[in-house]
């Protein structure tokens, strides 16, 4: 019996060497897919970074031309202020002329 034992063992020696083999392989290769995943992953949150990035810089882009565009229509916001002052006061003048022409002329106007 333990010669039918001793042989038996024999015969799956190089079975069980081969099954260890491959169970080392399998352990490579799982280290190796992890591997490659956090890489994958890594590539993916450094694309949802870059995107990020590329959208903060339009809309920092597009803030400056907001702001320029409100300091020119501030500008031109005063001018016209400044035209509606003198347009008033033409307008002062002018009534108090026609009063005046009116009062001199005998109140024909």
């Amino acid at each position: 019996m333990a010669a039918e034992s001793k042989s038996i063992r024999e015969l799956l020696k190089p079975f069980h060497q081969r099954a260890e083999e491959a169970e080392q392989r399998l352990a490579k290769l799982e280290i190796s897919i992890s591997g490659k995943e956090k890489v994958d992953e890594n590539e993916k949150r450094q694309s949802v970074v870059d995107e990020v990035q590329t959208e903060i810089e339009i809309l920092r882009a597009e803030k400056l031309e907001a702001k320029k565009e409100i300091e020119e229509l501030r500008i031109e916001n005063s001018k016209l202020k400044y035209q509606i002052i003198h347009l008033i006061g033409g307008l002062h003048e002018a009534d108090n002329k026609l009063l005046l022409l009116s009062k001199v002329g005998g109140g024909l106007v």
